[in-house]
């Protein structure tokens, strides 16, 4: 018997912002999303992965967090929203956890995700420095993936105890919510330089401390190079012919 259950919750907020001279004015909104995928399963040979799986085709449209994938505002490909004046850019993240139940055990992945389909600049945002403080929104994302990670490492879940998991998670993802609404009032959505550096600096060692925690790609072993070690084969001098004449 295979149940599976998928529940996603969103939370979106922003605010206008005052302009300095030094940038055009770019209002920001963050869209925050929780993505909760679930699935009981027994036995564990019937657990199909292709039932709880995104569709390949919304694969292609979110980005994981990976340290050396940064984003670039051709990931931003949601049509611009024209009717609004007042914002420039829109980006969307996401912190996906997904669980299955195999020997009577909650496996748990989570995930840091920024949704291409829901995330879209305006000619004039797109500038180096406004990229820097979508992308940090991003490494926010993932520092509260790594921090739920340690968490939920912390705790075996037996099958029934869904609710448990739940209940972690969900004051992760307030927490997470509320340090990116943080994010954009200290910094007046980037245009406080000052602050906008600050943070990026905090950012970055937060995650160092939490390094233990990211999720890394395999990397294939590389099959070392067999030696063989060289070989001296003696060469005999040529004799010279013996000439004489024929008798």
């Amino acid at each position: 018997m295979l149940s599976v259950y998928f529940k996603i919750m969103m939370l979106l907020f922003g605010t206008m912002n005052s302009t300095p001279a030094n940038h055009s004015p770019v209002h920001h909104h963050h869209h925050c999303v929780q993505e909760i995928i679930g699935s009981e399963v027994m036995p564990p040979t019937y657990y199909n992965e292709s039932e709880i799986a995104p569709p390949p085709d919304t694969e292609e449209k979110r980005i994981k967090w990976r340290a050396d994938d940064k984003l670039t505002w051709d990931d931003f490909q949601a049509y611009p929203d024209y009717n609004d004046f007042q914002i420039a850019a829109l980006t969307s993240s996401a912190i996906s956890y997904r669980y299955y139940c195999m020997d009577d055990q909650l496996h748990v992945t989570v995930d840091a995700i920024f949704r291409k389909e829901e995330s879209w600049v305006k000619p004039e945002a797109m500038t180096p420095h406004y990229l820097e403080h979508e992308q940090l929104h991003f490494d926010i994302t993932e520092l509260y993936a790594r921090k739920l990670r340690k968490e939920l490492a912390k705790h075996k879940f037996r099958c029934y105890e869904k609710w448990k998991l739940e209940q972690i998670c969900n004051r992760y993802l307030d927490a997470w919510r509320a340090k990116e609404k943080e994010y954009d009032w200290n910094t007046s959505y980037s245009l406080n330089e000052p602050k906008q550096r600050e943070w990026v600096f905090k950012v970055k060692n937060d995650l160092l401390d939490y390094n233990d925690f990211e999720i890394r790609e395999p990397v294939e072993p590389i099959t070392p190079l067999k030696y063989t070690p060289s070989v001296t084969i003696p060469i005999k001098p040529i004799q010279p012919l013996k000439t004489g004449k024929k008798k």
